[in-house]
């Protein structure tokens, strides 16, 4: 059987962050961190005016994808944040600010008279399906590893001198 191909529409990000190791970590608490990431993004971008911004702001409808179905159950307040509350408030409070800028320049801007408000939605990936999410992540590591590398060569090199 074939494994069904996510339809990732009009991307306009996709990024990466490295994050040390600490005991306890779930993928919860990953998944969120990826999700502030991106959601800083995206006011960063509605804060300034440019291209993408404007490219944004033709969109009424701001798909989320992630591959932590508790995350993303409870973005769609399927179920309560309970052990990752600061991290879901603080995903809430960045929503609600991109929800304001958009509207913000949306009504401000004679481009955008048929002005809506901003939807986001929050889709659920399973993992085996996120292969682009896998192949950023797997980037990630390999530019983590080469830095660390490169640390020590020059460590060497100075000690040689």
């Amino acid at each position: 059987h074939s494994t069904p191909k996510v339809n990732w529409g009009n991307l306009i990000a996709l990024g990466g962050n490295y994050l040390p190791p600490v005991q306890g970590t779930t993928s919860a608490d990953v998944e969120y961190e990826g999700l502030l990431f991106g959601l800083d993004w995206v006011i960063r971008v509605l804060s300034h005016e440019n291209i993408m911004r404007d490219y944004i702001l033709l969109h009424s409808t701001m798909i989320v994808r992630g591959d932590c179905k508790t995350v993303i159950d409870q973005l769609n307040s399927r179920s309560s944040a309970r052990k990752m509350e600061s991290k879901y408030c603080m995903a809430v409070t960045k929503i609600k600010e991109i929800e304001r800028l958009f509207s913000l320049h949306r009504s401000h801007s004679a481009q955008f008279t048929n002005a809506r408000e901003m939807n986001i939605h929050f889709d659920h990936i399973p993992r085996e399906n996120n292969t682009l999410c896998d192949a950023v992540c797997r980037l990630v590591v390999y530019q983590k590893q080469r830095c660390i590398v490169g640390s020590v060569i020059d460590s060497v090199k100075t000690g040689e001198s």
